[in-house]
């Protein structure tokens, strides 16, 4: 148990910045992210982060819940985003229709402008980085996916609905 309140489950992504586990928050029930470094010495580095995330406030930018320093680590807690990653997405099914990957784009861009509008720089923009969650904002997602699973040749026409998705 880690802060008297994370229950660890599953590694689900490890990077040069740590690794991600699935965990559950044991107050709330639900599931979550927790991110954990090697060095304690980036404690006031996560607030910071944690700080100005929450001041950004933008619906494309993962703002982490809590933070806590253990056993000589600092941890990172965030909302638990199931959708996998862009690089995932990619290697899964290749090309996007560039209905999909403009819509893509634009919510990545959206959330950048508002990273920089707080005089933020993201610093590791890459696809293993671009969070993906399926929402009902521009249809249902069901029938979203499955224009970037059978991989069409033509573009999702006007008044179709393409996939949307949220990036950090």
């Amino acid at each position: 148990m880690l802060a008297d309140r994370y229950r660890l489950l599953a590694p689900i992504a490890r990077g040069a910045q740590g690794t991600v586990w699935r965990a559950v928050d044991t107050r709330r029930g639900e599931d979550v992210a927790v991110k954990v470094t090697g060095d304690a010495d980036i404690e006031s580095l996560l607030r910071l982060v944690c700080e100005q995330s929450v001041r950004i406030g933008h619906p494309h930018v993962l703002a982490p819940v809590d933070w806590f320093v253990r056993d000589g680590e600092a941890w990172l807690v965030l909302p638990l985003v199931r959708g996998g990653t862009l690089a995932g997405l990619l290697a899964d099914y290749g090309e996007l229709p560039p209905a999909v990957g403009l819509l893509l784009a634009e919510q990545l861009l959206d959330a950048l402008a508002a990273v920089h509008a707080a005089d933020l720089i993201h610093r590791d923009v890459k696809p293993s980085n671009v969070l993906l969650a399926a929402t009902r904002v521009h249809g249902p997602p069901d029938r979203a996916l499955g224009a970037a699973r059978d991989r069409r040749e033509q573009p999702v026409p006007v008044g179709e609905h393409p996939p949307c998705f949220h990036a950090p």
